[in-house]
């Protein structure tokens, strides 16, 4: 039985299938199954699979189109690993990312373990961290009342490379289908409602390549997509619920939904949309009083927004978000 599984979706990625296997065969830990999951690929991926020179770490499945959520899903069901991790195709996982987070998890004994990314573009210039966890998480083992609130606060990622974690919390059903944005946060608040012994560790470590693409959902998404990430923080925050999470963590958590009408109103300032803005304007007031951000800097800041919907200052929105969304 592999110690650890490492599960890949892949779908129409040819191009980066030769730079995928290479990073694969460099981990320098080899007690692990690579799981790489073609989800009906149509630009030859299938056959370029087929005629790889792997090894028996590495296991090919093939299923019919149906999402990234799906994928991981199929290959959560045909895995085997004491510990699984996750890792996008077309990325770059560094020789040492199987070693080190497997190590990690095993010492700590903790459900999960976080580290860091480097985020990259495609010239592979440093962009910047992906995680990049306070102090306050590092050196311990984080319960499930604190992950919730960190949740709401944007100090924990949902991007599943971040982490390894133990096999025994995924079911065949970790990732929802239907939800296209931040399914792997949901994926994340699912596990953590269904365990209430949960413990999980930061490290500020990083063995991972993010490939940072200008072109990507985030900055084309529509309103609609927005809408959609606010959805799934009100399917979060009803997990940590069911979890009977403290009234004060619930409040820190609601931070989430406070971000996702920031960025509804923002966008919507931002193209003009004023049936939208005149919409969600009502929903976000009353649920920022009913907020806690415990960081001071953030709070200030949230204030300033805040401020800015109450008063219809909509410009200090639009300077603010203007750089980070391409709408």
């Amino acid at each position: 039985m592999p110690d650890v599984s490492v599960i890949i979706p892949i779908y129409n990625g040819i191009k980066f299938i030769d730079q995928l296997i290479d990073s694969l065969k460099q981990q320098t830990y080899k007690n692990v199954e690579f799981i790489i999951v073609d989800d009906g690929s149509t630009d030859g991926t299938t056959a370029c699979l087929k005629q790889l020179d792997i090894d028996s770490r590495f296991k090919i499945l093939h299923k019919k189109n149906g999402g990234v959520s799906a994928a991981r899903n199929f290959a959560i069901e045909h895995s085997n690993g004491t510990y699984i991790m996750f890792i996008d195709a077309d990325d770059i996982p560094l020789p040492t990312m199987v070693a080190a987070y497997y190590e990690k998890i095993r010492t700590s004994n903790n459900d999960f373990e976080f580290f860091e990314s480097q985020k990259v573009d495609f010239e592979g210039t440093n962009l910047g961290p992906i995680g990049d966890y306070h102090d306050i998480q590092l050196n311990r083992s984080i319960n499930q009342s604190e992950m919730f609130e960190y949740i709401g606060q944007q100090f924990v990622f949902g991007y599943p490379f971040l982490s390894i974690s133990k096999a025994e919390l995924w079911s065949t059903d970790a990732f929802d289908p239907t939800i296209k944005y931040q399914e792997d946060t949901l994926a994340l608040a699912k596990i953590l409602a269904e365990n209430a012994d949960f413990t999980a560790g930061f490290n500020k470590e990083v063995h991972y390549l993010y490939l940072q693409n200008p072109d990507s959902a985030l900055h084309q998404m529509p309103i609609s997509g927005y809408i959609d990430i606010l959805k799934v923080s009100n399917l979060i925050i009803n997990y940590a619920k069911q979890a009977h999470i403290a009234a004060e963590s619930l409040k820190i958590l609601n931070g989430l939904k406070i971000s996702g009408l920031v960025s509804i109103l923002a966008v919507a300032a931002l193209t003009n949309d004023k049936a939208t803005f005149k919409e969600y304007r009502p929903i976000y007031l009353p649920e920022y009083r009913n907020t806690i951000f415990p960081e001071p800097k953030v709070k200030l800041r949230k204030a300033i927004q805040y401020y800015a919907v109450l008063f219809n200052i909509k410009a200090v929105l639009v300077s603010a978000y203007k750089n980070i969304y391409k709408v």
